[in-house]
């Protein structure tokens, strides 16, 4: 029995946004069994772009019930049944998220649409859902509205069943577990009940040391790849052998996983992360003026009263980037000769920014586990202090009172690749906050 859902939203991010309209269509496979569709008050404005898009306005939602009036109704429809949409990601997120706000979990085995139309109808020009239906002469009425794209996925999921010779539909609703071993002693039940949310997760041998740590934006999901038939290295046959429990700890977004990553795997230092594990940083590439006014670089052991633009665990791979920095950058000793003191500094700030903070001092600020909440991270004199939650109806915009909010979390040069790449790919860093 499948379910075939449609969406609306006030925006895109599941985090933000929330769900206008909704309908479910529960199908036998061969006819429709019943037809449910509703709006839904987002209680938050709906984005201009999508009211032009859909036609749902903010006055139309207003009177309309809330998320949590229909959710029971939601989940009898969807019960037991197969989540069919198209792009199924999008809308099952979104009531995973909705559910969740509700204080319910949500778990429905899915089927995408557009993933299966690529495998039972290939070499079609495009897979959106107006232009499968028009090759397949599916006539969409009231496009962008749930009940009319629901009921055209509903007569598309019909033809992908009907032309499905090769029974793919049925492979793909195998599920993950069907192509997995799991270890000996988790139980399936245990994998099963894993969240799909973003965290930590740990695996723990039988005398209930950590002996691995992982981080992801889907803990069942990664959790269930180290268990793939497929995976069959000596070193993760050995630590299937050794698993007896796993737990974890979901975490607000993907920034604060790696984080918590990073520090568990200093702190416990489990047997199969080798490679992350590694902490000993003896040496340190430092930069000083000299007497005609030029950045020189100098690479020498660490020492507590230096902050060093970068650590390193051997000189040898300082002395690499080093050279790496100058050649690619074309600072070299010289480019002395060539250019002035200040028109070669100012190249060396330029080659540096992307391996030093924007500030000396500064606070991240991110969207936390709950509505109401946020997540604030905290580096001082270019050093990462830890991260904390807060809600912002308590501490206001005192950055002050914020900062009482972090808890102490060690440094390392892994946590500052993490906070560097994070600041790199968020150019507008709208969200950060000098002190």
């Amino acid at each position: 029995m499948f379910a075939v859902i449609d969406i609306e939203t006030t925006g895109g991010n599941m985090q933000t946004d929330r769900i206008t309209e909704i309908a479910i269509i529960v199908h036998n496979g061969q006819r429709i069994i019943e037809e449910y569709s509703t709006l839904i008050n987002p209680l938050r404005p709906i984005q201009p772009f999508v009211m032009a898009l859909t036609g749902i306005s903010n006055e139309m939602v207003q009177d309309a019930p809330t998320f949590e009036e229909v959710v029971d109704r939601i989940h009898l429809l969807t019960e037991n049944r197969i989540f069919v949409a198209h792009n199924v990601n999008f809308d099952y997120g979104f009531l995973k998220s909705e559910f969740k706000r509700a204080g319910k979990t949500f778990r429905r085995k899915t089927l995408c649409t557009i993933h299966t139309s690529k495998k039972v109808f290939p070499n079609k020009r495009s897979y959106g859902l107006g232009n499968i239906c028009k090759e397949l002469e599916i006539e969409i009425h009231d496009r962008h509205r749930a009940h009319g794209d629901a009921s055209a996925t509903a007569i598309l999921l019909e033809k992908l069943l009907f032309n499905d010779k090769k029974k793919i539909i049925k492979d793909l609703l195998k599920g993950e577990l069907a192509t997995t071993h799991l270890p000996s002693n988790i139980a399936e039940s245990l994998v099963d009940e894993l969240p799909e949310e973003t965290g930590v997760y740990y695996f723990l041998n039988e005398k209930g040391q950590i002996i691995y740590v992982g981080k992801s934006k889907n803990i069942r999901e990664r959790v269930i790849s180290h268990f793939r038939n497929d995976s069959n290295s000596s070193a993760a046959l050995k630590m299937k052998e050794q698993i007896h429990d796993i737990t974890y700890e979901v975490t607000c977004n993907e920034l604060i996983a790696l984080l918590k990553e990073s520090d568990e795997i200093k702190r416990w230092m489990p047997e199969f992360n080798k490679s992350q594990r590694r902490q000993k940083y003896r040496y340190g590439l430092y930069s000083e003026f000299d007497q005609d006014g030029y950045y020189n670089f100098k690479i020498d052991l660490l020492h507590p009263s230096r902050n060093p633009i970068r650590k390193f665990r051997s000189k040898v791979r300082a002395e690499k980037f080093l050279e790496m920095l100058m050649t690619k950058n074309d600072i070299g000793l010289s480019y002395k000769k060539i250019y002035d003191a200040d028109y070669y500094n100012e190249r060396v700030d330029v080659a540096l920014s992307k391996y030093v903070y924007p500030h000396e001092s500064f606070l991240i600020i991110e969207h936390g586990r709950m509505d109401d909440e946020k997540v604030v991270i905290l580096i001082e004199n270019n050093e990462y202090k830890g991260y904390g939650f807060f809600n912002p109806l308590f501490t206001g915009n005192n950055l002050e009172t914020i900062k009482e909010c972090v808890v102490d979390y060690r440094d390392n040069p892994d946590v500052q690749r993490i906070l560097l790449a994070y600041l790199k790919k968020n150019k507008k860093q709208s969200n950060i906050l000098p002190l």
